[in-house]
């Protein structure tokens, strides 16, 4: 198994902001996360959030 990134989704990003004329975050927003009900959901981490962000962690040695 391998995993790569990929720009993909930085490319799609972008085009959906040519196509909507949106910023990728307020049509995520909008035609997403608010009709599913994702109150609690963004693109972006809101400074009044920020307590609540999570550190990841991993092991030292795999």
């Amino acid at each position: 198994e391998k995993f790569t990134y990929s720009e993909g989704l930085d490319v799609l990003g972008y085009f959906i902001e040519i196509v909507s004329g949106k910023p990728f975050d307020v049509f995520l927003h909008d035609h997403l996360f608010e009709p599913l009900g994702m109150e609690d959901t963004g693109f972006y981490l809101p400074p009044e959030k920020a307590d609540r962000l999570v550190a990841v962690q991993k092991p030292e040695d795999g």
